[in-house]
């Protein structure tokens, strides 16, 4: 797999779109290898807190193509199983979180997983990394930054938090910078 490769023995920042912002982390984030951020989430690059690296970028919602292309990134993950990727340039960056891995979240959160869930689980999936940080994910507690809005769908807060956790108890190189507390 062409993830295995690039997540090898890097420093990875995964970036969520909480609102719920406590501290300025642009230094830490941007010393990471890889930093990826989620759906709109690319927009925070010119914030004060977040830095302005951007390697990676998970999606579940259509960004125009041109928009996509001015952030040079090196990959996009496409976390649902709803859509293709039509455009060349897609085809060319975007890869499909694999539809059974999506079924499997799905089953054992008891709901639709989230972009962030997605991408944190094929991180860890990769098992190549050397660590792994994940900032602003407060599970619903705080709107979205960009809608200002807390939207839920068809997630489920409780079951992702707890996903987490148990990630950070099977595998030390992860570690989440709270900012709900």
């Amino acid at each position: 797999m062409i993830f295995e490769d690039y997540f090898k023995n890097k420093t990875m920042a995964l970036i969520g779109n909480a609102s719920s912002v406590q501290g300025s982390y642009k230094h830490d984030i941007e010393n990471h290898d890889i930093v990826i951020r989620l759906n709109k989430g690319f927009f925070l690059i010119n914030n004060l807190h977040f830095g302005t690296k951007v390697n990676m970028l998970g999606l579940s919602m259509p960004i125009k193509t041109e928009i996509l292309e001015s952030l040079d990134l090196d990959y996009i993950l496409w976390c649902t199983p709803k859509h293709e990727l039509k455009t060349k340039y897609l085809k060319r960056v975007a890869y499909n979180y694999p539809k059974d891995w999506w079924n499997i979240l799905n089953y054992t959160l008891g709901a639709r997983p989230s972009t962030g869930c997605m991408m944190l689980d094929f991180i860890y999936r990769t098992g190549t990394y050397k660590s792994l940080k994940i900032y602003n994910f407060d599970f619903w507690n705080s709107p979205t930054f960009y809608t200002n809005t807390i939207h839920l769908g068809n997630h489920n807060p409780e079951q992702e938090k707890a996903y987490l956790e148990a990630l950070l108890f099977l595998d030390k190189r992860i570690e989440w910078i709270r900012n709900d507390i």
